[in-house]
């Protein structure tokens, strides 16, 4: 065999190789439970996005956390959504918020009827939340972070900011969130879930490294949807 064969060879390996590998970590995420999943079935569909249309001027955009199916998140959508709340729930390039931090634009200029915004993110997708507010104030009335916190400097800005964690999540990097105490708006509530864990957020199941929740998912979505609603609704 020539060199150059044997380098073609060598280099076809490589590619299918790279291949293979992408192949498998773009499959690599948390799938949404069945019930989940029903339940995004009968979401409007907008270009991958989940959409469920609401009576109230203020709209939800939710930014699923990393790897994880946005199709976890239409249980969380479906109670915001029973108060009245328009609500999306964004697909994310490769399941990573971080890698499309300005999605919530599209969002906007598809649905120019809805006057004001909140941008909800669960963990990694509470960082690129962050990453879109600071960039966009002027298109954001309020921030929800769970089991998250900010990545870029709020503080300045005319907004409020609900901070939800349960008290079993492991995953929480609980030093970096107590650091990130300063970058949050002066206007900001905060909720610890008895009982609630990190993946409960979502319906991914369980998730690697978290803590054993003592409350079912279907309670802490409830609690976090109502704890949501109801700052919204006590607010101008």
């Amino acid at each position: 065999m020539n060199k150059r064969k044997k380098g073609l060879i060598i280099a076809l390996s490589a590619a299918a190789g790279l291949i293979i590998i992408f192949a498998a970590y773009i499959n690599d995420y948390y799938h949404a439970l069945p019930e989940a999943a029903a339940i995004a079935a009968t979401m409007d569909d907008e270009d991958g996005n989940l959409f469920l249309n609401g009576t109230e001027d203020i709209g939800i955009i939710i930014y699923p956390g990393g790897k994880v199916d946005e199709q976890a998140y239409a249980p969380l959508a479906k109670e915001l959504n029973n108060a009245g709340y328009p609500v999306v729930v964004v697909k994310m390039p490769l399941r990573l918020a971080i890698f499309s931090p300005n999605k919530a634009t599209e969002v906007m200029e598809a649905h120019p009827g809805i006057d004001r915004w909140v941008l909800a993110g669960h963990s990694l997708g509470g960082t690129a939340a962050s990453m879109f507010v600071a960039d966009h104030p002027d298109k954001i009335a309020g921030i929800v972070f769970m089991g998250s916190y900010p990545y870029k400097d709020l503080s300045a800005l005319d907004l409020f900011a609900l901070d939800i964690t349960g008290s079993n999540d492991m995953v929480l990097n609980r030093q970096k969130a107590f650091e990130s105490t300063p970058l949050y708006p002066a206007d900001r509530d905060s909720l610890v879930i008895e009982g609630g864990n990190h993946a409960y957020f979502g319906s991914y199941g369980e998730q690697d490294g978290d803590g054993e929740a003592s409350i079912t998912n279907a309670d802490q979505i409830a609690i976090t949807a109502a704890y949501i609603t109801e700052s919204l609704d006590a607010r101008p």
